[in-house]
């Protein structure tokens, strides 16, 4: 038996078959009922004192070639995952996502962005759900690709949204590009298609996380 204030992560737990992932992701309802539990620790707290580092700040490249780990990343889907959620948990960008995805009834600050779900259909890769859900829980999944969008996407999303069943409220598909036919399918199936861009990236370029966090934007089209 799962406390309900935990069934959040104790699922993402279990579908994953373990905890496999190098960061520990709770929703805010789980967050709160941590919280409220034990004491205040109120001992001296040590500092712990490190000598003798270096620190660098990684950059993103579109070149492969220029790909240098750890320093230099080649652009890849993890990368603009994390650039997404980080774009969509300011409440100013989310409102604007939810407005240009047909959701203007819904206001942002009711929201918040998780990274990737575990489904057994596979890996939601941005979930947007209810703040603090009272009994339903309202909540729009991502597909994220970097390249052109295909018609497997589309059947991957549907296939997650069936699974969550009616408290899915939406299906976004986030790519590069969409062909006619695809952006047809997907307002035929009820799928919300959208294209990200940074502007203009030059190839030779590197670029900081920060950086492409203040180019990025996601359209509707």
């Amino acid at each position: 038996m799962v406390r309900p204030e935990f069934a959040y992560v104790a699922e993402n737990l279990l579908l994953r078959g373990g905890y496999r992932k190098t960061h520990f992701q709770a929703d805010q309802t789980t967050l709160q009922s941590v919280s409220q539990m034990g004491e205040v620790y109120n001992k001296p707290i040590e500092a712990l004192l490190i000598s003798n580092y270096k620190t660098f700040v990684p950059y993103i490249v579109w070149d492969k070639e220029l790909e240098s780990l750890p320093e230099t990343f080649y652009f890849r889907e993890f990368i603009l995952q994390s650039l997404i959620r980080q774009h969509l948990s300011i409440s100013k960008n989310l409102q604007i996502f939810l407005d240009s995805a047909g959701l203007n009834d819904f206001q942002a600050e009711d929201f918040e962005v998780l990274g990737e779900k575990a489904l057994s259909e596979g890996y939601v890769d941005i979930l947007i759900k209810d703040r603090m859900p009272v009994g339903y829980t309202r909540k729009i999944i991502l597909e994220i690709k970097t390249g052109s969008a295909k018609s497997k996407d589309i059947e991957q999303l549907e296939n997650y949204i069936k699974e969550i069943g009616e408290e899915c409220i939406a299906g976004v598909l986030i790519a590069q590009k969409f062909s006619r036919n695809l952006k047809q399918e997907c307002e035929k199936r009820g799928i919300k298609p959208f294209i990200y861009t940074f502007d203009q990236i030059e190839r030779s370029r590197k670029y900081t996380l920060e950086d492409l966090k203040q180019k990025l934007q996601l359209l509707k089209i």
